[in-house]
């Protein structure tokens, strides 16, 4: 190695420092995506208009309760299967919690509005026989007609106490 030229020396310091550098050089793991397919993909879609149709459910379930309970049932099976989708990826979602618990409150408020609405029938009714029975005519009001709705007003409150009674034993 003596008689070697000074440039054949620089060549094989630099072959040598090129197989070090190969032999230190590790390969990188090769960079994988989740990739989420239409199987697995959590169904955020369903859990934003389940919460939607919980609060219409909340809003309209009194006033409207026919359409409070078509929204609170829908919106209850579409919170239910984003809940699902997002149990299954080990994952939680607000949403559709919310859209769910909504749902449940609205369709509690419908059964009220559908009690308010067959009681409050049943009183108009007994007011209306109760009067035509007694004989009402030219406005007079015959003095049972007063009995008769104080009758049907604490009939009717008790049929909304027991429905309460009902719905937050639900709740």
């Amino acid at each position: 190695m003596e008689n070697q030229t000074p440039e054949y020396q620089a060549q094989e310091t630099q072959q040598t420092e090129a197989e070090q550098n190969a032999q230190n050089t590790q390969i990188p793991e090769p960079v994988t995506a989740q990739i989420y397919t239409p199987a697995s993909a959590p169904k955020k879609s369903f859990a934003i208009a389940g919460m939607i149709l919980g609060i219409a459910s909340v809003a309209l379930g009194y006033e409207s309760w026919y359409l409070g309970v078509a929204a609170g049932i829908v919106g209850l099976i579409l919170s239910l299967q984003a809940k699902k989708s997002y149990e299954a990826l080990g994952q939680k979602n607000g949403m559709a919690t919310a859209g769910f618990i909504l749902s449940i409150v609205g369709l509690g408020l419908s059964a009220l509005g559908l009690v308010a609405c067959i009681t409050c029938g049943g009183c108009l009714s007994a007011i209306g026989t109760g009067a035509l029975a007694s004989g009402l005519v030219d406005g007079q009001i015959p003095d049972n007609a007063m009995s008769d709705l104080s009758s049907a007003l604490d009939e009717a409150g008790s049929a909304l106490k027991e429905a309460a009674s009902e719905v937050s034993s639900i709740l």
